[in-house]
């Protein structure tokens, strides 16, 4: 006898068509729900932001740990500091952030460790979700480029970023 912890919910459905407009009704119906997709039908999530911006500049909330805003400008540091080829600079950023995760990995896997579970497999890499508010926090000196401007910037050999591109240091 099946207890009930061993039960696994599953859902199906199914149809009968008898023409093809009634099948491609169905099947546009059914690819707009594999979508992930958000309709903001009121329009506040335009005025939601604005005060998201005015009490907390530069987060989100998947930004969930301040350690970030530290390690990720070394990283950037180290990396331009390297007398490597520039060429692989986004190859190298991502082996570097992967190495920080294989360091943090010790802290546990409910502590905020970004990667903790994919490692290397990561797709949204912590450079990708911190970027922003590395430069509304002023760690990165104006004017600010995207995250992929610095990347083929530095890949194509220039020493920083923009002229006027610093990592700040407090030492």
């Amino acid at each position: 006898m099946a207890r009930m912890n061993d039960y696994v919910a599953s859902s199906t459905l199914g149809w009968l068509d008898l023409d093809t407009a009634a099948s491609e009704r169905v099947a546009t119906l059914l690819r707009s729900l594999e979508e992930p997709s958000t309709l903001d039908v009121l329009g506040l999530g335009t005025v939601r932001d604005a005060f998201a911006d005015m009490l907390s500049p530069g987060t989100s909330t998947v930004q969930t740990r301040l350690r970030y805003f530290i390690f990720l400008p070394w990283i950037f540091q180290h990396l331009e500091a390297e007398n490597s080829p520039r060429a692989s600079f986004a190859l190298r950023l991502r082996e570097a952030e992967t190495r920080l995760i294989g360091r943090l990995r010790h802290l546990g896997a409910n502590q905020g460790v970004i990667g903790f579970w994919a490692r290397g497999g990561l797709k949204r890499m912590p450079s990708e979700i911190y970027w922003g508010g590395l430069g509304s926090w002023g760690i990165a000196s104006a004017p600010w480029p995207t995250r992929w401007r610095i990347t083929s910037r530095l890949s194509t050999g220039s020493r920083r970023p923009t002229s006027s591109t610093s990592w700040r240091r407090t030492s």
